[in-house]
C-alpha cells in the first residue's frame, strides 16, 4: 500500500502531546478531511499520524543523547502490515 491517506492527516493528540517541548493542551483532529474519505483514509492517516509522532520523539531522544536501540509496541495496530 503506497503512503499516504488522500491528503488527510491526523494529529494523534488524543491525550494532550507529551513529548519534551510540546504543548501539553494539544488535541487531536484530523486535517482535511472530506466527503471523499473512506475509513481506509482515516485509518491510514491515524496510523501515520502515530508514526509521525513516534518518529518525533526517537528524534528528541536521539538529540538529547539518549540512544535509541530497541522499540517495543503494543495493541492492535501493531498487527496491521501497513
Amino acid at each position: 500500500m503506497p503512503a499516504g491517506s488522500q491528503g488527510l492527516f491526523f494529529l494523534p493528540y488524543l491525550s494532550g502531546e507529551r513529548t519534551p517541548h510540546a504543548d501539553p493542551d494539544a488535541r487531536g483532529c484530523f486535517i482535511g478531511l472530506t466527503l471523499a474519505h473512506t475509513r481506509g483514509d482515516m485509518s491510514r492517516a491515524v496510523l501515520e499520524g502515530c508514526t509521525y509522532e513516534v518518529r518525533w520523539a526517537l528524534d528528541e531522544l536521539r538529540a538529547a543523547g539518549i540512544p535509541a536501540d530497541e522499540l517495543w509496541l503494543a495493541g492492535g495496530a501493531t498487527r496491521s502490515p501497513v
